[in-house]
């Protein structure tokens, strides 16, 4: 297995961005502009990997201003995961749209790439940071032209559970969010997906009433700018990236009509106003079709935790959210028909509105260009 099929599946393990902030006391390049009002939220992710596969804990504070952001995230590999991929991560990723251009940074090795806005395609450069860096996407390979998978059924419903719960200092109440989706080939081999998201909401109050509004306003400017047609909504539900990842799966080998109408029905799903500040996804599948055989570049030759290990992995950063498997869960397909593919938590630390000094949002002066 090559060295870029196993580093693919690193952004998987990095849902929101995949970078790190380094210290102020590092940020030699200060501007002598006023400071610029910002909203600072501050996420822990546990991600238990495709299959078990690059599971980590991963801290995220995203930072969005006027015209700009910044997502810096500190990352740790779970112990069990073998090769050439480093166990910790420690980088960022700054967006200027009054620039039209992103930077991403390897804050361990004081490295940076420069891209148009939207990302850099991947890069022959020998390093591997720059190979990751260079991912927007999850690698997945097509399927061939002959298998056709046509959506027979899918069904999604979100509703409020009635339980209330305070999350670090947020009151919340939890909706809980079931997708079945069901499909076949043209040779009626049947695929299935079960998806369970829990959300947790805090209600828009003066202060997160600020942050949601920058955000929206940034991201919705963004996404303008790279000509990319998404929903805010949909995003409340998991990390872009994430959900990026699971609709990109979820459709592998579907005509572009079935495709779009589940991203339009994700992205767009109804949800009461209100600032997520807790979610948990389970998803479980199994695939008999055509495209069984289609999965992120890598994984086929990386061996899967048991969902003894899941439970580990999700427990492991002490946070309260957490994603409850069933006693008997187990990911041997001849025991039970449904595979556990993914799970996933993240929990918002805190939130605040700030001023941060404009150097956070450009490229120290030490670190070194790798290439355009």
């Amino acid at each position: 297995m090559s060295i870029n099929r196993l580093l693919s599946l690193l952004l998987l393990s990095q849902l929101l961005g995949g970078c790190a902030s380094s210290g102020p006391d590092e940020q030699l390049n200060i501007d002598d502009s006023p400071p610029i009002r910002s909203a600072v939220i501050t996420t822990e992710i546990k991600n238990g990997g495709f299959k078990g596969l690059l599971a980590s804990d991963t801290i995220v504070e995203l930072l969005v201003a006027n015209q700009m952001s910044r997502i810096d995230s500190q990352t740790i590999l779970a112990d069990d995961i073998v090769g050439p991929v480093p166990k910790r991560q420690d980088r960022s990723r700054i967006r200027r749209l009054d620039r039209e251009l992103e930077w991403y940074l390897d804050n361990q090795q004081k490295t940076y790439r420069q891209c148009p806005l939207g990302g850099c395609k991947p890069t022959t450069e020998d390093s591997s940071s720059a190979k990751i860096d260079a991912l927007t996407e999850m690698q997945i390979s097509p399927v061939d032209e002959s298998c056709v998978i046509r959506v027979t059924e899918s069904n999604l419903s979100v509703k409020p559970t009635g339980e209330f719960h305070a999350i670090n200092g947020f009151y919340a109440s939890e909706h809980l969010l079931r997708w079945n989706i069901k499909a076949e080939d043209s040779d009626g081999n049947e695929l299935i997906n079960e998806i369970t998201i829990s959300t947790w909401l805090a209600p828009i109050e003066e202060g997160l009433g600020e942050v949601l509004a920058m955000k929206t306003v940034f991201y919705d400017t963004y996404h303008s700018a790279i000509a990319d047609e998404v929903s805010d909504v949909g995003y409340q539900l998991l990390p872009e990236q994430a959900s990026n990842f699971l609709l990109d799966y979820l459709t592998i080998g579907m005509t572009s009509s079935d495709a779009k109408k589940l991203r339009d029905q994700f992205l767009g799903v109804p949800l009461p106003r209100g600032y997520p500040v807790s979610n948990q996804l389970q998803w479980n599948g199994t695939n008999d079709t055509c495209s069984a055989s289609v999965e992120p570049d890598g994984i086929d030759d990386m061996q899967v935790v048991s969902a003894r290990s899941y439970r580990e992995l999700m427990g492991s950063a002490g946070s309260s959210a957490q994603v409850q498997l069933p006693d008997n869960a187990q990911l041997d397909k001849s025991e039970i028909d449904m595979q556990l593919m993914l799970l996933m938590s993240s929990q918002v630390k805190s939130v605040e509105i700030m001023d941060v000094s404009q150097s956070r949002l450009i490229v120290p002066n030490q670190y070194k260009l790798l290439d355009h």
